[in-house]
């Protein structure tokens, strides 16, 4: 009998601080055409994450940080390590990004991915501070979320690059921003139409112009 696919995603958000989501494997899995709907940094915590992009393939190990511009296109492959894989997301709130960004003249605006490797103890405790801040707001107050977030993306800034907010124009991108953002909701096309202020036949016709459908996307994210 094959064995079957072990997948876990535990997702945390906190309103203008971020969100963060932990990912645990059992099986080697390829994601084929993923998509970053937000501007991201993810740490791998065990196991190998192979990323393809274009012409372009980056291996990243246990303790190697990844930062992803929104609306980068990649094949991504998670390796496990002695039958496990495991990593973590931060999702940075835009105005959270843009403030580093304004503080950080000079620095490299990332256009689709830059690795963060061999940054330490450190960091890797700063990280860990950003994931509780935005996973546990009963604990910790809201000005002090913000400090441990930007603390994250001052890491990546020491290398040389900043994230950039990006605001989406085109109903495919908010779409998947939308849906991203409360992803327990159980959402229907018509209460989707209804927030982008359309009829339901103009939002089917309109995602379809760009080559999509509602239920593609809906499973996709």
């Amino acid at each position: 009998m094959a064995e079957k696919k072990v997948y876990a995603r535990n997702i945390h958000q906190r309103p203008n601080i971020g969100i963060t989501a932990s990912v645990a494997q059992k099986t080697d899995q390829v994601f084929h055409t993923f998509v970053s709907d937000q501007p991201a940094i993810i740490l791998l915590r065990r196991g190998i994450k192979v990323i393809t992009l274009g012409h372009k393939t980056i291996t990243l190990r246990a303790g190697d940080a990844l930062a992803l511009a929104a609306g980068t296109t990649c094949d991504v492959e998670n390796r496990t390590e002695r039958g496990l894989f495991e990593s973590t997301w931060i999702v940075c709130a835009p105005e959270l990004i843009s403030h580093v960004e304004k503080i950080s003249p000079g620095k490299s605006k990332i256009r689709d991915l830059v690795t963060m490797k061999k940054l330490g103890t450190e960091f890797l405790q700063s990280f860990d501070r950003a994931v509780q801040a935005i996973s546990d707001p009963l604990s910790i107050p809201g000005p002090i979320a913000i400090h441990r977030v930007q603390e994250v993306l001052l890491w990546l800034a020491q290398t040389g690059s900043v994230l950039i907010g990006d605001t989406p124009t085109d109903i495919h991108r908010q779409l998947r921003l939308k849906l991203g953002a409360s992803p327990d909701k159980k959402w229907t096309a018509k209460d989707l139409a209804k927030a982008f202020a359309m009829s339901e036949a103009t939002f089917r016709r309109k995602l379809a112009e760009k080559g999509h459908s509602f239920n593609e996307i809906l499973i996709d994210v």
